[in-house]
Formats: structure tokens, sequence, C-alpha cells
């Protein structure tokens, strides 16, 4: 429910308050997601109108959920086992380099 030039911050429940708005469109811009969330990439669209189950006629106040994701997770790299792997991984480069000069030193000369 974002009025063109309105900024809101949701409280701990996640929520924030806009009003009074005119009936009719407007579009919601995700500046900031929470931590562990992903930002949204395009604005979400809100329809107010006083028909449907987001309007409540008592008190005339109409409320819209909207929802976050969490996205996709990497996975974690550089862990305790790269070093390892680096070291075994240059150990057997340098065996195969010795091995090839090896090799070439007892073939006979041309």
């Amino acid at each position: 429910f974002v009025k063109v030039g309105s900024t809101q911050t949701t409280n701990e429940q996640g929520m924030a308050s806009f009003g009074p708005l005119d009936l009719g469109d407007y579009y919601l811009v995700e500046t900031k997601a929470p931590t562990g969330y992903t930002k949204w990439a395009t604005a979400q669209k809100i329809t107010v109108s006083t028909s449907g189950d987001n309007y409540n006629s008592s008190n005339g106040i109409y409320t819209q959920q909207v929802t976050n994701s969490t996205g996709f997770n990497l996975p974690q790299t550089g862990g305790a086992g790269t070093i390892l792997f680096s070291v075994v991984g240059i150990a057997l480069m340098a065996g195969a380099v010795v091995v090839f000069i090896v090799m070439k030193r007892k073939e006979p000369n041309k």
C-alpha cells in the first residue's frame, strides 16, 4: 500500500501501516529485505477496494498480507578441508613432474 512518495518501515512483527488511502491501485516496493530473505525484484501491485476478504467494513481497515522468499542457499566454500585438498593436489602434481623427468632421462638419445 505505498502511495507515491510515502515510505514506511515494518515493525518487529513485519507490519506497516499506511493511511488513510483512497480506493485504487498502489504499488509496494521493498527497498531492503530482512536478513535471510530475498528482496523483491519488482513492485507488488495492491488494489485497495471495499470488496473481498481484505476489507473490514466495521472499522474501514483494508489489510494486505505479502510474503517474503528466502530464495536459495548457496553452498559453503572454503571449509577446513580446503587446505588439505590443496596440499594433496600440489604433491600429486609435483610427483607427476618428477615421474615425467625420470622417464625422459631414461629414454635413449636419438
